[in-house]
């Protein structure tokens, strides 16, 4: 610290909880979020840590909408995850994380962040394994007033590019019978809207993936909001992928 450098062989983190809730009915003050990276990159003098381990983690997510009356919610349990030389002063650093979606979904992920200005690319690639997707409706119901009614995951597959202004991730989601209900609000309940529901599983919403034409592969992509967080941002751009994989 008094020659104005920080170098660490390694921090080890052992059971960590994290708990977060969004209330979107708050009326705050904009503020521009920094991606990670973006803040090591700014860190006010050279800093190079060698190996981050993080033993144990749950997480847990909590947005209540707008026009909501109970919140969505997502989990990450049993997290484990190693950061490879995180520094300022390089060209790279590398995350790798695993643990489970919502406790069911065995998933991982690495990540491979810009350590330097002159590099202003990141790139993740990450695998779901099996679950049940009506798993997700704790998070589906209340934000996007969608419920599903069935449908398995057998796997799913991303790779990631992008930088602060826009990703792009090539997505290959495979899943069986799927089907779902567009909910209504009303009276503090959600309600099937049954004209909607029938019209998208009829026409839209595509059951299984592969079907008859075989695997579909596809390329979705976003742009940043900077006043909503990584996480928002590295999700909006997975899920544009999601949505036309099965017909959205």
């Amino acid at each position: 610290m008094a020659e104005r450098w920080i170098d660490v062989d390694s921090l080890s983190f052992g059971k960590l909880s994290v708990r977060n809730f969004k209330n979107r009915q708050i009326e705050q003050t904009p503020r521009v979020k920094r991606l990670f990276y973006q803040s090591v990159q700014e860190f006010p003098f050279p800093l190079s840590v060698r190996r981050i381990a993080l033993q144990h983690a749950d997480v847990e997510y909590l947005e209540l909408a707008k026009h909501g009356s109970a919140p969505g919610r997502i989990t990450f349990n049993g997290l484990q995850g190693m950061f490879y030389g995180l520094t300022n002063r390089g060209t790279a650093f590398t995350v790798k994380a695993k643990g489970k979606l919502m406790n069911r979904g065995e998933m991982q992920a690495v990540f491979r962040l810009p350590a330097g200005r002159s590099n202003p690319f990141f790139e993740v690639e990450g695998r779901l394994g099996a679950m049940n997707l009506a798993a997700l409706n704790p998070m589906t119901e209340p934000l996007a007033k969608v419920k599903i009614a069935s449908g398995r995951v057998e796997g799913m597959t991303f790779s990631m590019k992008g930088d602060a202004q826009r990703a792009d991730a090539d997505v290959l989601f495979l899943y069986e019978k799927l089907r779902i209900r567009i909910m209504k609000e009303k009276d503090g309940h959600l309600e099937t809207r049954s004209f909607l529901t029938t019209l998208a599983n009829g026409l839209i919403v595509r059951e299984n993936n592969p079907s008859s034409g075989g695997e579909r592969k596809v390329r979705g992509s976003a742009e940043r909001d900077p006043y909503r967080s990584q996480f928002n941002y590295l999700w909006k751009t997975l899920f544009s992928g999601l949505k036309k994989s099965v017909g959205l």
